[in-house]
């Protein structure tokens, strides 16, 4: 095969994983597809939502939806009189700083969820990963400081 024939497959191949938004974020999130869907919607009665969801939590609180990844939550979720059946989310501590940062971004910029968002939104960053580590929150403390910040509604 030609040298220029090479590089043009793999630049066809390059945009077309820019394309299907294969990036960093877009990895992560496939462990989250199960429960959230491919398209963020969740599940009715069992999964709630990212969409929607995930912009109206960052705004009140970056912090929290950093925890709720790390750490996990335990609890009954309401969102848009949609009660959820899904009482645990488990813990992902185990990812890296910036692959949180990656898949909440991710989460923040996908199925619309990108128009919700203030117009000086800056992304979630992995230092401000880093800053929620080491709090050793149980998944019931997390839905407690979800109570705290009135995200049900």
């Amino acid at each position: 095969m030609s040298r220029t024939f090479l590089w043009a497959l793999l630049l066809m191949l390059l945009i077309r994983g820019l394309a299907l938004g294969q990036g960093e974020g877009a990895k992560v999130f496939e462990r989250c597809v199960p429960c959230h869907r491919g398209n963020g919607t969740g599940m009715i009665g069992l999964y709630p939502p990212l969409v929607k969801h995930a912009p109206e939590v960052v705004m009140r609180s970056r912090s929290y939806l950093i925890t709720v990844l790390l750490y996990g939550v335990q609890g009954k979720i309401d969102f848009e009189g949609q009660k959820t059946g899904y009482e645990i989310m488990p813990s992902h501590y185990s990812l890296k700083d910036e692959e949180v940062a990656a898949v909440l971004n991710h989460v923040l910029t996908s199925w619309g969820n990108d128009k919700l968002l203030p117009k000086d939104f800056k992304p979630i960053s992995a230092d401000e990963v880093k800053a929620e580590r080491g709090k050793n929150l149980t998944k019931q403390q997390v839905y407690e400081i979800r109570k705290e910040l009135k995200l049900e509604k």
